[in-house]
């Protein structure tokens, strides 16, 4: 008998515990849907840059611009592929 209560207890732990992961999921899954997301005008500019890293910029490139005004991209640079990681961060 208490072996069966033990059972009982530990599904209900395990049913409550994913319940409460989905009420904890589920929101960001609604905030996150596309669409969704704000773009202040004013991020336009740093938008474009990432969006320009991440979908134009092919690795081992890179491009150097002002820290500041994102929009100010003075120059792609190519490095050759066999660099090592602090020979390419120097």
């Amino acid at each position: 008998m208490d072996s069966l209560i033990a059972l009982v207890r530990g599904r209900l732990r395990i049913r409550a515990a994913v319940i409460m992961l989905g009420l904890v999921i589920a929101p960001g899954l609604v905030i996150a849907a596309p669409g969704h997301f704000p773009r202040p005008t004013e991020l336009e500019r740093d938008f474009a840059f990432w969006e320009r890293i991440f979908g134009e910029i092919e690795n081992p490139s890179g491009l150097l611009h002002d820290p500041v005004n994102l929009g100010a991209v003075y120059q792609q640079v190519d490095l050759p592929d066999a660099l090592s990681k602090a020979q390419r961060t120097a």
